[in-house]
């Protein structure tokens, strides 16, 4: 993985939308890693990119509390250099 690749897997284990045990999240969102690199330069393209990835977990993005947990995560991984 390179610097990028772990700094984003950092940020979404810290993270942990589905409450996986800590042991789990380090692996549990590996997997959308590529889709957040493709989409990080661009803001409206990453937040996108992270409520479809919310929403493939079944997770309601209308939710308030989730509209600011998918904004800071995207704060974050926007600046990420």
């Amino acid at each position: 993985m390179t610097k990028i690749e772990e700094k984003i897997n950092d940020i979404l284990s810290e993270w942990n939308p589905l409450c996986v045990d800590s042991s789990v999240s380090r692996n549990e969102y590996k997997k959308y890693i590529p889709s957040i690199l493709a989409s990080k330069d661009n803001w409206g393209e990453l937040t996108k990119c992270m409520e479809h990835i919310l929403e493939t977990m079944e997770i309601d993005c209308t939710l308030e509390c989730v509209k600011n947990d998918v904004y800071n995560i995207s704060k974050f991984i926007y600046h990420i250099h």
